[in-house]
């Protein structure tokens, strides 16, 4: 990944007068203002940026006021690992109650020995650390530690993360990754988070029967279109019953990552509905510097559609992939983007629209499963950041950057 500014750090935020007030809903995390995507009241961003549209976000505010999560709910997410002991995941990881640590047994009978915090199934073992970066930006999207004071905010404040690691690094599509929708299937995920891809490989049967038997157990499944800035999505995002989703950046256009030159978001018919994925504050896997990095791409839109599921989900478990599918497409702001583009109605440059969180948690009565009938049920089964550099530099970082098909960013 890329870290091209460096945020103002908490304390640096407090003297600059930049941490805001608790009002309503907002959380107080201490650089949640940062975070457009959830509330974006305009202004400079970083150097260089694209313009910052006021209401250019996901209505989290109100949402919020709705819900902001339930524990209960379990997101997947298949990637290169998390940084899990960083102190803004504190309580949100998923834990194995079925394992009793460090015993060397498998106490579950899952065929995994001591899966307390899911799985690296790159190196097939129980600790799937992140050294690549990417994982951690997306669980940090999804389910940063909320309302503690401390750095960012989650879509979803109380859902858990399952860390499942199907590769080394950000690119390509993995042979692991099949296992480890099998393992989100039995383990009970709600959601499943793949922010990865590319637009050519040939998936396997394999693969694509664990989408298949994923989303036939009651999982939604969310993939990314990929950067390429081409009409073709990833061929993830194009299965049966996935949720494609684009990106777009803080100026309600197709995103265009961080650097001069970057492919923007792609597009076609199949993508279903497009969300924030440009210049995204996100944790870095540095514990003693995790707040300097920015990303952008689809992985980024795809983590901020699944926080968005995971609350529709604790609004009402009973939903299923396809009314969740179908409550973001009819919720989705329209006609917010390029107007050479972003036409009345599904198009291919934005699918069905924006993602607007508090719209789609506003269509309670449109959703819900109708109640059987008695014979129904007698016969029914168990189914400026001014990015301001404090310094006035501009600062670079690098780390291993995705390749021209993946779902991140690309090396200036």
């Amino acid at each position: 990944m890329i870290k091209p500014r460096r945020f103002i750090g908490t304390a640096c935020a407090a003297a600059f007068g930049l941490v805001h007030s608790v009002q309503a809903k907002l959380p107080n995390d201490s650089l949640f203002q940062y975070q457009w995507p959830l509330k974006n009241s305009g202004g400079q961003l970083c150097t260089g940026c694209t313009v910052n549209k006021v209401g250019a976000d996901m209505h989290m505010e109100q949402a919020w006021d709705i819900t902001t999560g339930d524990s209960s709910i379990i997101i997947a997410i298949l990637d290169t690992g998390c940084k899990w002991k960083l102190p803004d995941f504190a309580g949100r990881i998923w834990i194995n109650k079925g394992e009793i640590q460090g015993n060397g047994i498998d106490d579950d009978g899952n065929g995994l020995v001591d899966d307390v915090r899911g799985w690296d199934f790159h190196d097939n073992d129980n600790d799937p650390d992140d050294i690549d970066g990417h994982g951690t930006s997306i669980a940090s999207v999804i389910g940063s530690a909320s309302n503690d004071r401390l750095g960012f905010a989650g879509v979803d404040w109380k859902c858990k993360l399952m860390i499942l690691r199907d590769g080394r690094d950000s690119s390509g599509l993995l042979d692991n990754t099949s296992k480890a929708i099998r393992y989100a299937i039995k383990m009970k995920a709600r959601v499943i988070n793949i922010s990865r891809g590319d637009t050519a490989a040939a998936l396997t049967t394999e693969y694509k029967d664990a989408v298949a038997a994923a989303i036939q157990a009651g999982i939604v499944v969310v993939a990314g279109s990929a950067n390429n800035g081409i009409e073709k999505i990833s061929v993830i995002a194009q299965l049966p019953g996935v949720i494609a989703v684009g990106a777009t950046g803080p100026d309600d256009r197709r995103a265009k990552g961080l650097n001069p030159g970057s492919a923007p978001s792609n597009y076609g018919d199949r993508l279903d509905l497009v969300a924030p994925g440009d210049y995204i504050p996100v944790l870095d896997i540095s514990s003693n510097q995790p707040y300097d990095q920015m990303a952008s791409g689809t992985s980024m839109a795809t983590a901020q559609v699944s926080g968005v599921v995971a609350l529709l989900l604790a609004q009402d478990p009973r939903r299923t992939p396809a009314q969740i599918r179908d409550i973001l497409c009819s919720s989705a702001d329209d006609l917010v983007g390029d107007p050479l583009e972003d036409t009345p109605g599904r198009d291919k440059y934005y699918g069905c629209g924006r993602v607007n969180a508090f719209r789609a948690l506003s269509q309670i009565s449109s959703i819900r499963p109708p109640r059987p009938s008695l014979s129904q049920k007698l016969n029914s089964q168990i189914v400026a950041l001014n990015l301001f550099t404090v310094d006035g530099r501009r600062v670079i970082k690098s780390v291993p950057a995705f390749g021209i098909q993946g779902f991140g960013l690309t090396k200036p």
